[in-house]
């Protein structure tokens, strides 16, 4: 079933360092990577949980950049939420979650994501 009728809020950029220590990270959703901080993201992904997912993501970086390159990265948590014929919901399938995350992979092609 395709979510119909969604939003995506946009919470503020945060350093990957200190990404768990935010409220919004207990959530689901969308997340953008940025390797310095500002531009085009880095790598597109989804999660239920941001928090597990995103330290997940600093173990594996750390093997591929530098320790002053994980210090420039940022993340930014794409909170969803559907509309549910009387009211806004923040439950989502895994499937809608992966298709919301295939759209952006597809229209900005992030080169951590093979683009």
């Amino acid at each position: 079933m395709a979510i119909e009728c969604f939003e995506i809020n946009w919470t503020k950029p945060f350093p990957l360092e200190k990404i768990a220590l935010q409220i919004e990270a207990k959530r689901g959703g969308i997340y953008f990577i940025f390797k310095s901080g500002v531009g085009k993201p880095y790598y597109i992904g989804k999660a239920t949980n941001f928090e597990k997912r995103l330290n997940t993501h600093k173990q594996a970086f750390s093997r591929i950049m530098s320790e002053a390159e994980l210090k420039r990265c940022t993340v930014r948590l794409g909170l969803i939420s559907s509309f549910e014929t009387t009211h806004m919901s923040d439950t989502f399938t895994s499937t809608q979650l992966g298709s919301i995350e295939n759209f952006f992979i597809t229209q900005l092609q992030p080169k951590g994501n093979g683009g």
